[in-house]
């Protein structure tokens, strides 16, 4: 546990004191990673989600692909089958929650592409993602900020994300995420 946001021990508030856990002190910090996504001041931090998610994926793909699943390993279609179920998820997770920019999104393609081209073998890769129908990242994008909103419908009225929802005027859900074009 870690405490964001708070007012430093030697700041002019009035209120200064210590959060506690159990009677165990609280560190203060300025980032912090909860269940491997990065949290810093403001809230999610787009920029590193995408950094930790593709180192990742870039290890686990070229351990895949140093066991043989290239297309002189196996054909087309299970290479892109293995990528979709152990590759792609671990691009995706935590992509539904966060606000990514344009470059964000741009370097998420290009680390695809690049993924895709080291089972394919060539790093023309655009004709083999439409033939094992591998949609583009900004579409997957798209789809799971969609799926998360379409979600939160059938929350029950006590859960945490629709409380937030309802007690704060601005939230990411209905400011953010709802103006996705594919939502819409």
């Amino acid at each position: 546990s870690a405490v964001l946001n708070a007012p430093s021990p030697t700041s002019s508030s009035s209120i200064n004191f210590e959060f506690t856990l159990y009677g165990v002190p609280i560190p203060r910090v300025e980032e912090f990673s909860y269940l491997g996504i990065p949290f810093k001041k403001k809230g999610l931090d787009g920029g590193a989600i995408v950094e930790n998610r593709l180192s990742g994926a870039l290890k686990t793909m070229s351990l895949l692909t140093s066991i043989g699943v290239h297309r002189n390993g196996f054909s087309l279609l299970f290479c892109a089958r293995i990528y979709k179920t152990f590759i792609r998820p671990k691009i995706e997770y935590g992509l539904a929650i966060a606000r990514l920019t344009a470059p964000q999104i741009r370097k998420l393609e290009t680390a695809q592409n690049r993924l895709v081209s080291k089972f394919v073998g060539s790093t023309h890769t655009t004709v083999a993602k439409h033939i094992t129908c591998i949609p583009s990242m900004a579409h997957r994008y798209n789809t799971l900020v969609s799926q998360y909103v379409l979600r939160t419908r059938h929350l029950p009225d006590d859960s945490l994300v629709i409380l937030l929802r309802d007690s704060l005027r601005y939230t990411r859900l209905t400011a953010g995420l709802m103006h996705n074009p594919l939502y819409l």
